[in-house]
């Protein structure tokens, strides 16, 4: 490495004796082998002599194959001929900043050689720092603080009236001239409304002021002086002059209780003006029909029948008690026709209402009323109310079979909601039947560490209220299943009618891969409890293709020669997306097959529920 460093610092100093060198790449350096020979010559000089000496120039030189910054001293001996090395010194370790680093600072300010500002890189070069030309950074002056144009001053006629830079602020309703001409709350006008009218309003002194006509109280004027399309309401408007003295009628404050009268009197002496009096009790105007020996109180009152109007009418200091009146939306002709029937209503404050749900009181909430329906449906009962009933149901096993993937969460939730709707309809035990069949349920079993896909008989065919308790309480959170045994449920549902003639299930096992499959109860006690005579009907909810895990596979012909066997049998897949093109083939190989697309909107699976039980457990009456 000395030689190589040598034979550079040679070369360069032939050219010049005088000049001072800069620092040169030791990996440049070609290798020389008679440098180490001078080396040694006066390797026992003494080095202060050797640096008094004006022919001997010394100076700092990089080292060759190291991985950080070193340096080295060399002096040289100009004068000689040729020119030799008189002292090497020790590479030294020499870092201004990380080498590894190239960029210190970006677009640092600086001055240019002629005095313009500008900007410029601070960066590490071999842990030396450096910078980089000074690039002038003049430009057209904007409004931003500083001197763009270099001109020496900051922001010259980018100022505003305001003295800011930027537009000039627009002027706003706050009495303060923003916009810097001399004028406060100039100009400023905009529309506005009120009940009454609709006009502009001006800003006077920081506020605006609306000129459109205002609400009042009001008043007893023949006009709409609250401008809510009424006149004259809520007050009376009784007194005039003509009035004078005329009894009228009253039930409210100060009387305490039942009814009494109040009349219009004049204000003055002229009797220009006039007002009406409090309510007061019968006794006080008629005295001379006061029993002997009693007492008139002018604020009890006549007690009454108790009437809806926030007044104790019959005195048990009681407001509204136990007033009650039915109520009905429906046609009236319908009212009380089929299962049409009326509602109720109660009073509170002198209004008749309902609480909603148990909350806050709504007036003229009808509760419990059932109108007609657009359509008869088939429940057995006149659901339209016009004294027909068009269609009634006949003995039926309806059978779900649910796909539990994840993919399916919303579709669940609609159909669960969907089938709320039935309750209403469809709660006969002794007509329909309801059971719940799921596919892919996963399970994990911490005990032994493994994944289950089931196949599950949720609940055997029962009544709808039960039915629907178990199916309400599906956890569609936890829907994560991925293998649907879709064709090994239709199959095992329907093989204790049809036996083993189509497919032995008992030879047959679970796929057993990445999850284990497995069926409850068991496959060979698989057994959904149809009933002797009644309709069957098996409705699947999927979005994937028919699949089967059982060795040796459950085919499509299989399932489809299964529901060609049961009789009085009806089979729905209801699915969507690629579902529709992969269970196309399996229902139009069968006269007892339909598909129906799925919906996550309940009102349309409550629709296409509905149509599927009109042409399966309806017949004509």
């Amino acid at each position: 490495m000395k030689m190589k460093i040598f034979l550079l610092i040679s070369t360069i100093l032939l050219s010049s004796c005088s000049d001072k060198k800069e620092p040169v790449a030791a990996s440049s350096v070609p290798t020389v082998p008679d440098v180490k020979d001078v080396i040694d010559d006066t390797a026992e000089e003494d080095t202060y002599s050797i640096w008094q000496d004006p022919c001997v120039k010394c100076d700092w030189y990089f080292c060759e194959d190291l991985s950080e910054v070193w340096r080295k001293q060399i002096c040289v001996n100009e004068c000689s001929d040729p020119k030799t090395v008189v002292f090497e010194g020790e590479c030294e370790q020499q870092l201004e900043c990380n080498p590894t680093q190239y960029l210190i600072e970006k677009d640092a300010p600086c001055v240019n050689e002629d005095g313009e500002p500008g900007f410029q890189d601070k960066v590490c070069v071999k842990g030396l720092i450096q910078y980089t030309d000074c690039i002038a950074n003049c430009s057209e002056e904007v409004c931003d603080g500083l001197d763009n144009d270099c001109d020496g001053e900051i922001d010259e006629g980018q100022l505003n009236a305001c003295g800011l830079c930027g537009l000039v602020p627009p002027e706003i309703c706050d009495n303060i001239d923003n916009d810097c001409d001399g004028l406060v709350d100039e100009d400023l006008v905009q529309a506005c409304s009120t009940a009454c009218e609709d006009d502009l309003e001006y800003c006077i002194a920081g506020e605006w002021i609306c000129t459109a006509k205002q609400p009042t109280d009001e008043i007893c004027d023949g006009l709409d002086n609250d401008c809510d399309g009424e006149i004259d309401e809520g007050i009376d408007c009784f007194c005039q002059e003509k009035d004078v003295g005329v009894l009228v009628p009253c039930a409210e404050s100060p009387l305490v209780c039942g009814e009494g009268y109040k009349t219009c009197e004049c204000e003055d002496q002229t009797c220009t003006s006039f007002k009406m009096t409090d309510c007061l009790a019968s006794c006080h105007w008629f005295p001379d029909f006061i029993p002997e020996g009693e007492v008139c109180d002018p604020y009890l009152g006549k007690i009454v029948d108790e009437d809806c109007n926030n007044h104790d009418d019959n005195c048990n200091q009681l407001i509204d008690e136990d007033l009650f009146a039915i109520c009905y939306g429906g046609p009236p002709e319908t009212m009380g026709v089929g299962i049409c029937k009326p509602g109720h209503l109660y009073c509170k404050e002198g209004v008749w209402g309902n609480d909603f749900d148990g909350g806050s009181f709504v007036p003229e909430l009808c509760l419990d009323e059932v109108t007609p329906m657009e359509e008869d449906i088939c429940n057995g009962e006149d659901t339209n109310c016009d004294g027909i009933i068009e269609k009634e149901l006949e003995p039926t096993d309806i059978l779900l079979i649910v796909d539990m993937s994840g993919s399916m969460i919303d579709d669940i939730n609609a159909v669960t909601s969907a089938l709320a709707q039935f309750a209403l309809y469809y709660s006969d035990s002794e007509v329909l039947q309801w059971g719940l069949v799921l596919v892919a349920v996963e399970e994990f079993n911490s005990a032994t560490v493994t994944l289950s896909e089931k196949l599950k008989i949720e609940i055997n065919l029962t009544d709808f209220e039960s039915f629907m308790t178990a199916f309400s309480n599906l956890d569609t959170t936890q829907m994560n299943g991925g293998d649907e045994q879709t064709l090994d449920a239709i199959y095992l549902s329907l093989q204790n009618i049809i036996g083993s003639e189509i497919f032995d299930v008992g030879s047959a096992a679970w796929y057993s891969g990445f999850s284990a499959m497995v069926s409850e109860p068991e496959k060979e006690n698989w057994n959904i409890n149809w009933r002797e005579g009644a309709k069957r009907v098996i409705i699947t909810f999927t979005d994937e293709e028919p699949q089967s895990y059982l060795i040796p596979s459950i085919t499509q012909n299989d399932v489809i020669a299964a529901i060609e066997a049961v009789p009085d049998l009806s089979f729905y897949v209801f699915t969507s997306g690629f579902g529709q093109i992969w269970w196309d083939n399996f229902t139009t190989s069968s006269a007892k097959a339909k598909m129906e697309e799925l919906s996550s909107s309940a009102e349309e699976m409550y629709g296409k529920l509905l149509a599927v039980l009109d042409e399966t457990a309806c017949g004509e009456n």
